[in-house]
């Protein structure tokens, strides 16, 4: 077991300790889960917006408040995505070695154009 397996399956721990809601049926679930990560994700977005504004008059208060939102948003989101891999039983060393290589080859011509 890798590194990332180790950390994960802590991760996993602490949401199963703190994880209340009960479902009869595993599709249920799946549903909730993945309208809640779809809600935190939308949440992410608007934090971001706001920070970005923040950044445009370099209100540093306000970005600094941002950030500590931003990070928040990012949790909760960790939070559903291990939820949801725990559920499906996913293998996410595996899993993110096999993306990463997908990702690689996606943004290889990009750059090699400079894009990035």
């Amino acid at each position: 077991m890798g590194l990332l397996n180790n950390a994960w399956n802590r991760l996993v721990k602490d949401v199963k300790r703190t994880w209340i809601l009960e479902f009869e049926d595993e599709n249920e679930e799946l549903l909730f889960l993945s309208n809640a990560l779809a809600g935190e994700c939308g949440e992410l977005a608007n934090e971001v917006k706001k920070w970005f504004r923040a950044k445009l008059v370099d209100d540093t208060k306000v970005i600094n408040k941002q950030q500590l939102s931003i990070e928040s948003e990012l949790m909760d989101i960790l939070y559903y995505i291990v939820k949801i891999s725990s559920v499906l039983n996913i293998d996410v060393e595996k899993a993110w070695v096999e993306r990463l290589k997908v990702n690689e080859e996606r943004w290889k011509e990009f750059k090699k154009r400079k894009h990035l």
